[in-house]
């Protein structure tokens, strides 16, 4: 019996690498492919690159974000790049294994837009709500609010059901009801407006405030959002 659980185990090992190994080949395929001047594209290929299953996906996500992802032009390579004054220092994407300064000119720079960096940033967040540290998690969270969609709202009721810890939890809630004031039902809405009330989050307040100027909207949901928004103004007031 020991030998067959061996087996078992060794096969089940090399089936996770072979499958690892085929998705970080997937996710090199789509960052090369960001080498385009249309911005449009980019954006498309950063929400496939969001959906490979491996931990080098948000590592890509963050590196683009902050300028770090490089492919050089003479063997499409894909490296990260330390700039210290004004040298290129070179690592390997998927190894961090150092490869030496680089000249610039030699190195094609993954360039963003600011709707490329806004899709980063939700994605980014979207991806850590499943990673990291409780805090992160939280972090995570609260970075989602003011990009927050009904897509967003999908995976933050998926995470609802699977989460057990409390302070993430009502920090799921607040950021589900951010997006359910904007996108779902009137009664939704009221109801998810009433929840907000009092929050402080610069982000919240604004989705308040956002709602309680819109003049398309029910005259119900207004006043519920300009009564919530008065109780956050106060609560930041009194905070301050």
């Amino acid at each position: 019996m020991n030998i067959i659980l061996k087996i078992i185990l060794i096969l089940f090992s090399f089936a996770h690498f072979n499958s690892a190994f085929a998705d970080n080949d997937i996710l090199k395929k789509y960052i090369l492919e960001l080498d385009t001047k249309d911005f449009k594209k980019k954006i498309s290929i950063i929400e496939k690159i969001s959906e490979v299953d491996t931990d080098y996906s948000l590592h890509a996500l963050k590196s683009i974000l902050n300028g770090k992802l490089f492919i050089r032009k003479s063997d499409k390579k894909i490296l990260l790049v330390d700039i210290i004054n004004r040298k290129y220092n070179t690592f390997y994407f998927f190894t961090n294994e150092e490869v030496g300064i680089e000249k610039k000119r030699k190195l094609k720079k993954i360039k963003i837009n600011n709707n490329i960096r806004n899709k980063l940033n939700n994605n980014i967040s979207i991806l850590q709500l499943s990673r990291g540290t409780d805090a992160e998690k939280i972090k995570a969270i609260f970075e989602i609010i003011k990009e927050g969609n009904k897509q967003t709202l999908q995976i933050i009721n998926y995470r609802i059901k699977k989460e057990k810890k409390e302070d993430i939890l009502k920090s799921l809630e607040i950021a589900k009801n951010s997006i359910i004031a904007r996108y779902g039902t009137n009664s939704e809405k009221i109801d998810a407006i009433k929840n907000l009330s009092g929050k402080t989050n610069i982000d919240l307040v604004n989705i308040l405030k956002k709602i309680s100027e819109d003049q398309s909207l029910q005259k119900n949901i207004v006043f519920e959002a300009n009564k919530a928004l008065s109780i956050s103004l106060k609560n930041i007031k009194y905070n301050n």
